[in-house]
């Protein structure tokens, strides 16, 4: 009877554990509310755990005197509710920092503080304070990761800065015949031409492939390479018809590259995936568009008049800034030399990030944000500014000449 009782038990405990994990597997959101008291201070916590895109991530207001610190936390805690256990502030009047820690001793979140009314980042402030005192009392807090120096070694003519990147990291780099890939750890590369392309007008990363036209001394495009950008591997596969190469890219969506011809006023949709290259717009059929986060179809006459480059949803950021970079979760815009993360559920508290002039080719990748700058790639993340590589070339030729892969963590 007692051995039943016990197998009867240890049955209902192991329903109860699948239960639990199905629940948690299926989850896809929660939100809540509760208090933290730190230092005399009572700081609200608006919780709300999101699975959206293909990322799962808590996006926490913790509110404290009337001032909102606005967190993207990844999810490292289970989709467990009340992550947060205590909070570390700093108070001196001009400066108000606050640090979340969570019952998971083993994270804390960067440090967000307003400098005189201004929500900012650690990395933007670290300079004009002295904070080494209460950076020290923050448990786990990687202070090492800010302004580390890297090894470097010289691939041809790029130099790369290995430390810098991160594990799940790949860098494309478009050199007139080759295309390069670089991380950590490697230097790849392949040829898709026997002669010089000053301009990458037609090549990009299409999901986990490399795709660009195999040119030739031909007037047309017959052929397409993809590239696998993991395992390393090309393929050639044809392009069936004679593609001009004044085309222009519409963009990557779902998958497929889109190019416009506009001397034949045919668009292409590029399947890297199963090497299929097919005709999706011309004169009798509308071509396709994703334009401001929406499926669109439009005229090949009005395509072939201005460029029609694909875009992600952006209005609901408003139009006070310069330029907007966006991701399927936030925004980062410039304004003037000012770039501000924002999400669009909290538009009226944006994190100024960091200063900088002269940066071009902004491009969301993740959690960070890439730009060329001089000679260099940088990538700007909580950990700030970081260059991972440098090559000379990229003074006067810049423009879809780099990009960011990243693989599955």
């Amino acid at each position: 009877m007692l051995r039943k009782a016990i197998s009867f038990t240890l049955i209902l405990a192991a329903l109860y554990f699948i239960y639990q994990f199905g629940v948690n597997f299926l989850k896809n959101e929660h939100a809540v509310s509760y208090v933290i008291i730190s230092s005399d201070t009572g700081v609200n916590i608006e919780e709300n755990y999101i699975r959206k895109n293909g990322r799962d991530y808590y996006l926490i207001d913790a509110i404290a005197d009337n001032n909102h610190f606005i967190f993207d936390i990844e999810n490292k805690f289970n989709k467990q509710r009340n992550i947060v256990e205590d909070v570390s502030i700093y108070n001196d009047g001009d400066l108000y920092c606050l640090t979340l820690i969570f019952k998971n001793k083993e994270y804390t979140s960067e440090p967000l503080c307003y400098d005189n009314g201004v929500l900012s980042s650690y990395y933007s402030v670290k300079n004009k304070y002295d904070l080494k005192e209460y950076i020290s009392k923050i448990p786990s807090f990687e202070l090492n990761k800010y302004d580390k120096n890297s090894e470097k070694k010289k691939e041809d003519n790029i130099i790369i800065y290995k430390d810098n990147f991160y594990e799940n990291e790949i860098l494309s780099l478009y050199s007139y015949k080759k295309v390069y890939f670089v991380n950590k750890y490697y230097n790849r590369s392949f040829i898709f031409s026997n002669k010089d392309n000053y301009k990458n007008t037609l090549g990009a990363i299409v999901d986990h492939y490399y795709v660009i036209p195999r040119y030739t001394t031909d007037a047309s495009i017959k052929n397409f390479i993809r590239y696998e950008i993991i395992d390393g591997v090309k393929k050639e596969f044809s392009a069936v018809y004679s593609i001009s190469k004044q085309s222009y890219v519409n963009g990557v969506y779902d998958g497929k590259l889109y190019l416009f011809d506009r001397s034949s006023l045919k668009q292409y949709q590029i399947d890297p995936k199963n090497s299929l290259v097919t005709i999706i717009g011309d004169e009798e059929n509308e071509a396709f568009a994703y334009i401001n986060g929406e499926e669109k179809r439009m005229s090949v006459y009005d395509m072939s008049t201005n460029d029609v480059i694909f875009s992600e949803k952006h209005d609901q950021y408003g139009n006070d800034y310069d330029e907007i970079f966006v991701s399927d979760y936030y925004a980062i815009y410039r304004k003037g030399n000012n770039f501000y993360k924002v999400y669009s559920d909290y538009l009226d508290n944006p994190i100024l990030l960091f200063n900088e002039s002269g940066g071009k080719e902004y491009k969301i990748r993740g959690d960070a944000l890439y730009y060329v700058k001089d000679n260099g790639v940088y990538r700007y993340s909580i950990y700030g500014k970081q260059l991972l590589i440098t090559s000379d070339e990229l003074k006067y030729n810049y423009e879809n000449v780099f990009d960011i892969f990243l693989t599955e963590d």
